[in-house]
């Protein structure tokens, strides 16, 4: 596991899997924005290119394993979806306020179709669950708590329903009927197990409904709701002998967390869709400053991951806007930018006390630093300002994640350490508007590790804030071994390891 702080340094030699650690996020962020035939787009040109399955998977790796992404929960919030199938409204989701995911594993497979999901694991306090499948066509295997679960009908994995990664388990029929929900069906299961349990006399089997629909996840409330506040003399008669470990409670519980596995899965594909969909990235070669642009008027909200419509961008800037954005690049680079437009075409120039240039005119350095700034800017306005968030940001909180590929490229050392002073500027901004912001750089440049040090000696930053992640791989090896390493209070890396950046020879 790697701890995410507010600043992460990925450090390591060519080819040890830095970048592949960090294109996975904007990976996700690429699959979660669009409808797929698969759960995951391998390729898209404004982000990451990974090929495809088979190419992104490991050389090393077996044919059995499988690629897999796991996710740990500090809260689980409350949503309620619309689930569709075969484009019609089928059937309403809701998550309550008792569910609780603890985290989520998913794993993932490829043949000549594309790839699909082969796996997913669902852990809770009290519970865990794994749904696996053969091949792409095959039967889901359930098992609950490390045991299997005999199903007397055959569950697949719904295909195909833009709800996001995971998909959702459904119950063949035989007939012509619709699937059922894998849910559903689990608790109907619960509720004839329930009658079974209570005296042959009970006709109204809507008194079962506050236990078939415990709000909840946790095994002591559900077994205290047998005991105490069912209202049903005789099945209360029997859970009160019971305990934790008792077969029929054991039964019980695990198909009421049976009945919540698409709630489960909603919540996850909510959670991991809201996560990336907060993460902003800029490629490590950024677009070459053009003389001139062609004027789309494009009102444009983000900076790309190449910077290729920053003149849009700057362009689509309200007064007020441009005015903090100068001041930020000013404090920075000691310049201003200006977009001027003439005859369909636009310019961006640099205005400093020597004149305005073209950015075409001033070397490549600029064009290449831009948008790693303006992409830290954007994101700490949106702190500042709370009506100027898009829509998936609730007002009393935000929170980012930026990635940046080789910020120093074509850049003089001095510029470099500014670099790594608007790293350790973006934290403080965001602790001073209660908002967070994590920021995940990719770099070979000593003077970045340097200056980070260097600040942290002089109390600037904070030598918790900050992780330097190693990628360590021989030519020979097929696995990367990682590992965190810290600054301590005078700005020294602990246990740097030496000649990690000299050359073998």
């Amino acid at each position: 596991m790697i701890d995410i702080k507010p600043i992460n340094i990925l450090l390591g030699p060519n080819s040890s899997g830095k970048s592949t650690f960090l294109r996975s996020f904007p990976l996700i962020t690429q699959s979660v924005n669009k409808s797929l035939r698969g759960p995951i787009s391998w390729f898209d040109s404004s982000l990451v290119d990974f090929g495809d399955y088979k190419t992104a998977k490991n050389k090393f790796s077996s044919q059995d394993d499988c690629i897999c992404f796991s996710y740990i929960f500090d809260s689980t919030p409350v949503y309620r979806h619309i689930f569709f199938y075969r484009e019609e409204m089928y059937h309403i989701v809701s998550a309550s306020d008792g569910i609780s995911l603890d985290s989520i594993t998913f794993g993932l497979d490829g043949d000549t179709n594309g790839t699909f999901v082969k796996m997913i694991e669902i852990k809770s306090t009290d519970f865990s669950c794994s749904l696996a499948i053969e091949s792409r066509d095959s039967a889901v295997k359930i098992m609950v708590n490390g045991k299997s679960i005999d199903i007397p009908k055959e569950v697949r994995f719904m295909r195909n329903n833009n709800m996001g990664i995971l998909p959702l388990p459904y119950v063949v029929n035989q007939t012509n009927e619709e699937p059922q929900r894998f849910g559903r069906w689990a608790q109907d299961m619960l509720a004839n197990r329930l009658t079974k349990l209570c005296d042959s006399r009970l006709k109204n089997y809507e008194r079962l409904n506050p236990i078939i629909h415990y709000n909840g996840t946790d095994k002591a409330g559900f077994l205290k709701q047998l005991k105490k506040e069912n209202g049903i003399v005789s099945l209360k008669k029997r859970a009160i002998q019971w305990s934790e470990s008792t077969s029929d409670f054991i039964e019980l519980y695990d198909l009421l967390m049976l009945s919540k596995i698409d709630s489960f899965i909603l919540i996850g594909n909510d959670e991991i869709r809201e996560f990336y969909n907060n993460c902003g990235y800029i490629a490590p070669l950024r677009a070459e400053a053009s003389r001139y642009y062609r004027n789309q008027e494009l009102q444009v909200n983000d900076v790309d991951a190449y910077g290729r419509n920053l003149q849009e961008f700057i362009s689509s800037l309200s007064k007020a806007d441009k005015r903090d954005y100068d001041a930020f690049i000013s404090e920075v680079l000691s310049v201003s930018t200006h977009v001027s437009s003439s005859l369909g075409h636009q310019s961006i120039s640099l205005h400093s006390t020597n004149g305005d240039f073209n950015l075409a005119d001033v070397g490549s350095g600029y064009a290449q630093i831009l948008p790693i700034l303006t992409k830290i800017w954007h994101s700490l306005y949106l702190m500042k300002n709370p009506k100027k968030r898009k829509y998936y940001y609730s007002p009393e909180t935000f929170s980012t994640i930026l990635l940046f590929e080789q910020p120093e490229l074509h850049l003089h050392p001095a510029l470099q350490a500014k670099i790594a002073d608007v790293l350790i500027k973006a934290i403080d901004e965001a602790r001073k508007n209660d908002c967070v912001i994590r920021l995940i750089v990719e770099t070979h440049s000593p003077t970045i590790i340097n200056r980070l040090g260097l600040r942290i000696r002089e109390g600037v930053a904070k030598p918790e804030d900050i992780n330097v992640i190693l990628f360590e791989k021989s030519p020979d090896a097929p696995n990367t071994h990682v590992k965190s390493i810290n600054y301590n209070n005078k700005g020294q890396l602990v246990d740097w390891p030496w000649g990690f950046l000299d050359p073998t020879d």
